[in-house]
């Protein structure tokens, strides 16, 4: 009954509901909690919602990782709010959510995620330029992650080849 729940765009509001309602009992009892992999539903079947359970989960720390959480969902979950998500926190001050929004793109963005991925990896590459040596200290270990994100998301992506020269 849950799973027909969850595949029917017309029980959403219901789904909601019973989403808040929860989410609210786990705020009384000051429960961390993350709206995964609610949040990829929302954005699907009530993007305005969606994005607004996403946002407040990107404010909390343990739920920064959208790429993690889109894993075992496969491209089910992807949607035109989630890549325009994913798009615009590319650019994000919080590393673990640049990396997560690269891996949801290049797995399942459309050809439109190409460029800015493209912008990402050209502003990952200038905020480094000259203090490569501190990519090698623990203090680069996020941004060495980022930049494997990048590069597979570009050179790996489902919706476009890259030429000879990209690569």
């Amino acid at each position: 009954r849950a799973e027909a729940l969850l595949i029917v765009p017309e029980n959403v509001k219901q789904i909601e509901a019973g989403y808040l309602a929860f989410n609210g009992e786990l705020d009384r009892q000051k429960l961390p909690h993350c709206p995964f992999p609610l949040v990829f539903y929302f954005l699907k079947f009530d993007p305005d919602f969606g994005e607004r359970e996403l946002r407040k989960a990107f404010a909390t720390g343990p739920c920064y990782d959208i790429g993690r959480a889109f894993d075992s969902l496969g491209g089910f979950a992807m949607s035109p709010a989630l890549e325009r998500l994913a798009i615009e926190h590319l650019m994000s001050g919080i590393v673990p959510i640049k990396r997560g929004a690269a891996e949801v793109l290049g797995k399942y963005g459309s050809p439109g995620a190409r460029q800015p991925l493209w912008d990402a990896m050209e502003y990952f590459r200038s905020w480094w330029k000259d203090r490569e040596d501190d990519l090698r200290k623990p203090v680069g270990r996020e941004g060495v992650s980022l930049e494997r994100a990048l590069i597979a998301a570009l050179g790996k992506a489902g919706s476009w080849i890259l030429d000879e020269p990209e690569l």
